[in-house]
């Protein structure tokens, strides 16, 4: 052996003295069976979950706000899922009665009074407040082929 390789000295060009151990070198790579590393997730996409949540945590302040104003002893009529009250300005429901404006009474009345209707700018631009209150007292507003009609609000599973 020369004395270079025993002082460990090693250079560019010199064969590779594999059979001390003390030049093994381990090579640890990725594993191949292992799913890859997640991505951290870019400034907008948080803000965009940020500002999901906020807006979960407003409607969820709104809805509590409103079912707190729901009358829950008014049912609407045997046989009907919903109605209207015009003189009151309420709205009533399978799961009370809510006030209501003028401008929405005009809107919804039709729609409670039953059957499917064509989607109207009127319904469209009441729907866009209405969805909260219409929630409140059980109900939503159905949207099919064959037209619009207030529904009753699905069962969530929890």
């Amino acid at each position: 052996m020369s004395a270079r390789r025993l002082r460990g000295e090693w250079r560019p060009g010199d064969p590779l003295p594999v059979d001390e151990p003390k030049w093994f070198v381990r090579v640890i790579g990725p594993n191949p069976v292992a799913p890859p590393l997640p991505r951290p997730k870019s400034s907008r996409v948080q803000q965009r979950e940020r500002e999901k949540a906020e807006q979960a945590a407003r409607d969820a302040a709104a809805a509590a706000a409103l079912s707190k104003s729901v009358v829950r002893g008014m049912r609407p009529p045997a046989g009907r899922l919903s109605a209207v009250d015009a003189a009151a300005l309420l709205l009533v429901g399978p799961g009370g009665a809510i006030p209501i404006t003028g401008a929405q009474a005009v809107a919804l009345a039709p729609y409670a009074a039953g059957g499917r209707h064509p989607e109207t700018p009127q319904l469209s631009e009441a729907a866009k407040g209405l969805a909260l209150r219409l929630a409140a007292v059980g109900l939503r507003i159905d949207r099919r082929k064959a037209g619009v009609r207030l529904a009753k609000e699905k069962a969530v599973r929890q």
